[in-house]
């Protein structure tokens, strides 16, 4: 559980009331959507500039080794902390105040370390926001171009671009899945990986032993 609220903690307006698109029920996606109803009371325009400077946030974060020890350091003073967060800022260009309150909430609650992962959860919120569909497909190795591109051709011909929705492709790596692939798109999931049949070959097994 977040030991501080977002919205509480920053005391943000409360009188139009907001929901977000989708319901993300992980501890990242809490903090994502604290903040993305967070800009979007402000306006849309708000809604825009947070986004923009998450993710450019979360891009600098391998590049900058002050940034990446302030992620990852559970060690640092809380003074440090916060001159690390200032730095970060700068560093990523961000000015909005909900990023730099988001970021402020997470090292209080010692949840920086999932940094990353609450842009990766509130980019999900942008997309379903935008009225984009996210498919993720996820391989035992990093898919070739060829494949990769059949997949996306696949899913432009499907119903839910005819829907006249926007798709976004992202392809993750999951060597756990030994080959064949996941694929994940609104609320289904189509598994065809080599651990699934395995996983079911075991049970079988087990059932008749």
């Amino acid at each position: 559980m977040m030991n501080r609220s977002f919205n509480s903690v920053r005391g943000y307006a409360t009188q139009a009331k907001v929901s977000p698109p989708i319901t993300l029920y992980s501890l990242p996606g809490k903090y994502a959507t604290a903040a993305y109803t967070a800009a979007l009371k402000e306006s849309p325009k708000s809604l825009t500039q947070v986004a923009t400077e998450l993710s450019g946030l979360k891009a600098s974060i391998p590049k900058n080794d002050k940034l990446l020890d302030l992620i990852t350091n559970p060690t640092l003073s809380n003074d440090a902390r916060v001159q690390g967060i200032e730095e970060a800022l700068k560093f990523s260009g961000a000015k909005s105040e909900i990023t730099k309150n988001l970021l402020s909430t997470l090292s209080e609650n010692g949840r920086l370390a999932s940094t990353s992962k609450v842009v990766e959860e509130f980019e999900k919120l942008i997309s379903a926001h935008n009225g984009d569909v996210e498919v993720v497909v996820e391989s035992a190795q990093e898919l070739d171009s060829k494949l990769q591109s059949r997949l996306e051709a696949t899913l432009k011909n499907s119903s839910i671009a005819a829907e006249g929705k926007k798709i976004k492709f992202v392809s993750k790596v999951n060597p756990a899945l030994l080959g064949g692939l996941v694929v994940e798109f609104g609320e289904k999931t189509v598994d065809l990986s080599v651990a699934s049949k395995v996983n079911k070959l075991n049970n079988l097994i087990k059932q008749s032993v």
